[in-house]
């Protein structure tokens, strides 16, 4: 089975819309498109040069053995059954195998793009659809509850917490890194402004403050990179851009336009950010219960004793849950994801706008990985985030990979070479 020539497109968007029914994951039904893509990487085995990617990335070795460890030692434990055992053991490794052999060997790199922003919006729709669905039939994402968690209308009025919500819109929120990035295509900013507001607002009528800091450092990121990118003239420029905009944003906040000061200051976000110091979050005192009970406790089981229901935190959760090997595992998987995003940053054949938007979704992830228990809220988050390593693993190799997919085809809505 070879992708080539006409077939390209035809499959890239079938793949695309397979991509995004796992991501939306509609009444939980997302595994039927896991199943599709275990049976395209079956029918590529035979291909030596797909097996050769695979079997030479190192990357797919440290996750394959995190998922068989850790799947066992929770299964051991009995933290999880045996269908949630196949879950943890396939989805991540089989998101990672399809970013690596198909999404990042696409020849027109644009197309990358698409699969990046399918992993954002079926994220941020769950996110938004929760809070708008709750606030619709209760008045408040507060009302209605005992605490705060709201109604998803895609899992059949499944509940999820604000946690929970957080998660899902993580990444959407970190498109304020792009939002300032110049670029001549309208429909794209004006997409990435949608995603953005609609998930910042899901985030703050949930009133989680990790939403904030996310688009604080993804601007902040993308604007480092900007820096590092760009020459010294246009950094004067970018700069000058960055201030003049920090400052229209402060004043116009300052005259209560749109009455959007007020509204902040009696709003349950504020209160709940006002109320309680980020230096005394228990998050903190979490992290060092888990870190020390890595050492009593090398394999893990939940031992340790913590402050909170879980560290808060995706390396020290599974520290904390299977042991110090997992956790040292899956730490090098991410230090792997981050040295093959600094390679991608070197690649002078891919567009600084894909740069950018890398650097905003990696923000996204990071972060709540840093202070969320994505592993016990939202599983299907992590394996995003192998999605995601899978394709940076193939795009740093650059020519090592010769490319699967060659299209000869323009593309249907083509994004610019470089929007920027």
């Amino acid at each position: 089975m070879r992708l080539e020539g006409n077939a390209v497109p035809k499959y890239t968007s079938f793949f695309l819309l397979v991509s995004a029914f796992i991501f939306l994951n509609p009444f939980h039904r997302g595994i039927l498109g896991l199943m599709v893509l275990s049976v395209y990487i079956v029918a590529m085995i035979p291909n030596k040069r797909i097996t050769n990617a695979i079997l030479n990335d190192i990357g797919f070795w440290v996750l394959l053995s995190f998922d068989l460890l850790t799947s066992i030692l929770q299964l051991s434990y009995q933290f999880i059954n045996n269908k949630t055992f196949v879950d943890y053991l396939t989805y991540p490794l089989i998101l990672y195998i399809f970013g690596l052999i198909f999404v990042g060997r696409i020849k027109e790199k644009k197309r990358i793009m698409y699969f990046f922003y399918v992993v954002i919006i079926g994220f941020a729709i769950v996110g938004i659809s929760t809070v708008l669905y709750t606030t619709h039939f209760y008045g408040s994402t507060f009302d209605g509850f005992n605490s705060r968690v709201g109604l998803n209308p895609l899992f059949g009025d499944t509940k999820i917490s604000a946690t929970g919500v957080g998660i899902y819109v993580s990444l959407g929120i970190a498109l304020s890194g792009v939002l300032f990035i110049k670029t001549t295509n309208i429909l794209l900013k004006g997409l990435n402004a949608l995603i953005f507001l609609l998930s910042l607002y899901a985030s703050l009528a949930f009133a989680d403050r990790t939403g904030l800091i996310v688009a604080v450092l993804s601007v902040v990121s993308v604007y480092v990179i900007q820096m590092r990118l760009n020459s010294a003239r246009k950094n004067v420029k970018t700069a000058s851009l960055y201030i003049f905009i920090a400052i229209a944003l402060i004043f116009l906040f300052n005259i209560n336009l749109f009455n959007l000061k007020t509204m902040w200051l009696e709003s349950s976000a504020f209160q709940r950010l006002t109320g309680m110091s980020l230096t005394n979050d228990p998050r903190f005192t979490a992290w060092g219960e888990a870190f020390k009970g890595m050492f009593s406790y090398p394999l893990g089981g939940k031992q340790a004793r913590l402050n909170l229901d879980y560290a808060h935190n995706l390396w020290l959760d599974v520290g904390w849950t299977t042991g110090v090997f997992p956790f040292l595992l899956l730490l090098v998987f991410s230090l792997r994801t981050i040295r093959g995003y600094f390679k991608i940053l070197r690649n002078q054949d891919l567009s600084s706008y894909l740069k950018y938007l890398l650097t905003a979704i990696l923000c996204g992830f990071f972060l709540t990985f840093m202070v969320e228990p994505v592993m016990e809220a939202n599983v299907l988050f992590f394996c995003g985030f192998c999605f995601i390593s899978g394709i940076i693993s193939s795009l740093s190799k650059g020519d090592a990979n010769p490319p699967v997919c060659v299209s000869r085809q323009p593309l249907a809505v083509p994004l610019e070479e470089d929007p920027l």
